[in-house]
């Protein structure tokens, strides 16, 4: 989830070297420790001796929800779960534009990632194990070498045209449209440093935060209703701060569905986004749980959660 080398490169085994994998990145570290550094120095003296408008604060907001459209409704649930299809090559288009301008990988490195982490949850074998620390799930984890891996586990998405040409110019891509952005703010508004401090800067820190606490926090503070056979859980800060990435326990117990938040006053605008997406005839085959798969599943955590309290207190 993170800037990288992103040329494909075949591994001849299902699990990277682990030799490698202790091995420090040190472009990518330093890439995001600078950025975080200078965002914290930037955007306090933006506001100090800058000429904060409205504009750039609500324009900067809008790019940070254009990138989390991106990263849910596009990186995460429609190429990572394959959980709905957009009809529309323009939508597509425009959604995978939001997930490179966070900065986040391709699709085949973020998708690959990512279904690792639902295969081998808690294990060794999950690249943002929870079981290996807060940090490690959070940030350390991006600082290990991963230079190899097996791309039979994206088949389905390296046979896509549109996806292998982001994968192959993902840099210039990622980097064009930044900057493109940054500088387009700076003229409609006229502040360049504001553009820089916020649209650019604030924008990708808060964008990274908010996706990184999706494999921590969503694993460590929270509740779980649907199962407590993994680490996830429900956390509605995440979820307020991710577009809905935040209902994690569900989220691991029904991988497939295209929704986070099932519940009426759940905050999943993604799943708003994809369900309308449908209802203007851009998106199809929307993969659900039917409620009545999901009100047995709580059931059957509530009678398990209560066997359990009852053997403990007869021990």
């Amino acid at each position: 989830m993170t800037t990288s080398d992103t040329t494909l490169k075949t591994a001849t085994a299902d699990e990277p070297q682990m030799s490698k994998l202790n091995l420090i990145e040190w472009g990518r570290g330093s890439f995001l420790i600078l950025i975080h550094i200078v965002t914290l120095i930037t955007v306090p003296l933006y506001f100090i001796f800058g000429n904060p408008s409205l504009g750039i604060i609500l324009t900067a907001a809008a790019v940070y929800l254009v990138c989390n459209i991106g990263v849910t409704a596009g990186y995460h649930r429609l190429y990572a779960h394959r959980s709905y299809a957009i009809r529309s090559r323009l939508v597509e288009a425009l959604v995978l534009m939001g997930g490179t301008l966070t900065l986040q990988d391709s699709v085949f490195f973020w998708a690959h990632d990512h279904r690792r982490h639902h295969r081998y949850v808690d294990t060794d074998k999950d690249p943002y194990a929870i079981t290996k620390g807060f940090w490690h799930a959070h940030f350390l984890w991006m600082m290990m070498k991963r230079d190899t891996y097996d791309p039979s586990g994206i088949r389905d998405l390296t046979a896509r045209p549109l996806l292998r040409f982001q994968n192959r110019w993902y840099m210039p891509l990622a980097l064009g449209l930044n900057v493109a952005v940054t500088i387009f703010a700076g003229i409609i508004f006229h502040d360049f440093f504001g553009a820089i401090a916020l649209v650019l800067l604030a924008r990708l820190v808060l964008v990274y935060q908010s996706t990184w606490f999706v494999n921590s926090l969503a694993h460590f503070w929270g509740t779980k209703p649907f199962s407590k056979e993994h680490t996830a859980v429900n956390n509605w800060i995440v979820a307020l701060l991710t577009g809905g990435e935040g209902y994690h326990n569900f989220h691991h117990t029904f991988p497939s569905d295209y929704r986070n938040g099932v519940r009426w006053y759940q905050w999943d605008p993604t799943r708003v986004f994809i369900w309308t997406l449908s209802k203007l005839k851009l998106a199809s085959n929307l993969r659900f749980v039917d409620r009545a798969t999901i009100q047995e599943r709580i059931a059957r955590e509530r009678r398990e959660t209560m066997a359990a309290t009852a053997a403990a207190a007869k021990a």
